[in-house]
């Protein structure tokens, strides 16, 4: 009979966790044998309330808890604190993530097929912020997912929670010291032919952000991550584009689709009837005062009303294509709001964010905040 890996869980957490006693006793009660689990409990800057709580997990030897009372950031508290570690598979866990179904026996035998486990994740609609990202992670999932599956292949996967191999880890020299540790990460591994997989071995819900200022920092931080990312990888990106093209076709196709429909639309536009009404507009405005004669032309009035109708059949194509996913996934329809301001809203202010950082990059050659913590 072969022998059963031990799984090291680390937890890396800044200043409190309000999942981490649920997800240790989810991960105790799994039928997979005690002895071969081992849990490190990693903590930058804990407070009072939250090292209390702490104290029911003394008692079990198979967890162990490392506090600084200086902030390291994730990457160098789960490169240190990993040195304490004796499994053969490392699973990271973040400190927002609640572990919702656990199956170790699953996960071993997954991993004996691929090299890392990106586990599905969704995102707890529990405010408005939380119920528009819930739209992003059920494209990744549900969709691109099936891909990354299909090839075992991936250019990012999300570090919320994931396992990994603990010779593969070793091997890529684990996290780089980086902004998106997860996406160089995983790249790191398929630079060395690696395999992965989305795997539901363990299943998290994802605690949302609060505020919108937090959004706001999350997606330039991440559209930083592209340019760096890209700066580092680029080798590997193009191999992995060019030996699985409908991988990275998944990638682009997922956000590319209602644009494709937006063109086609745009090509069967009623160009003249849209000159026709800015015509009349004109000739009602110049009625109203001549000065107008002066000011706009029929033709400016054509271009605004051309410009406003594209993005208006823009938003429209983006909304369909989501609500038809998400209603495909969830048998049901989500609220049309949150569609509304998926499209309107929360793409634009990707696009913002990767423009900024881009331009930001080109000028200064460095990330617009320097206080990150990796």
């Amino acid at each position: 009979m072969k022998q059963l890996p031990k799984i090291t869980f680390i937890f890396p957490i800044y200043k409190k966790s309000e999942y981490l006693i649920h997800n240790i006793q989810k991960i105790l009660e799994d039928k997979y044998p005690s002895e071969l689990k081992e849990i490190i409990i990693s903590i930058d800057m804990p407070e009072e309330d939250f090292k209390k709580a702490l104290d029911i997990l003394k008692n079990f030897k198979n967890v162990k808890i490392v506090i600084s009372y200086v902030r390291r950031g994730k990457v160098n508290a789960t490169m240190e604190d990993l040195r304490y570690s004796t499994g053969d598979i490392i699973i990271s866990v973040d400190s927002d993530a609640k572990i919702e179904k656990i199956d170790l026996y699953k996960l071993v035998n997954e991993l004996e097929e691929v090299d890392i486990l990106d586990f599905y994740k969704e995102i707890l609609p529990s405010n408005w912020i939380g119920k528009v990202m819930y739209m992003e992670y059920m494209l990744y999932y549900q969709y691109i997912g099936y891909f990354v599956n299909k090839y075992k292949k991936s250019i990012t996967m999300n570090g919320g929670a994931f396992a990994i191999k603990r010779d593969v880890w070793e091997k890529v020299g684990g996290y780089s010291k980086v902004y998106v540790e997860d996406i160089d990460l995983c790249l790191k591994v398929m630079g060395v032919k690696g395999r992965i997989k989305v795997s539901d071995a363990i299943f998290v819900s994802i605690k949302p952000l609060d505020n919108l200022s937090q959004l706001i920092s999350q997606k330039i931080r991440w559209t930083f991550s592209i340019i760096e990312v890209i700066n580092y990888h680029f080798k590997d990106i193009v191999e992995i584009s060019v030996r699985y093209p409908l991988l990275i076709i998944s990638f682009i196709g997922i956000i590319s689709i209602p644009f494709i429909f937006w063109l086609y639309l745009l090509i069967f536009l009623p160009i003249n009837y849209i000159y026709v009404i800015g015509s009349n507009l004109y000739n009602s405005m110049v009625g109203l005062s001549p000065i107008y004669l002066l000011v706009f032309s029929p033709f400016d009035i054509y271009r605004f009303l051309y410009f406003i109708f594209s993005i208006l059949a823009l938003i429209f194509t983006q909304f369909i294509f989501i609500l038809v996913l998400d209603a495909i996934k969830r048998k049901k329809v989500f609220n049309l709001v949150y569609y509304l301001l998926f499209v309107t809203f929360y793409v634009l202010l990707y696009d913002i964010a990767l423009i900024y950082n881009f331009l930001y990059y080109l000028i200064f050659e460095r990330a617009p905040i320097k206080n990150w913590k990796v």
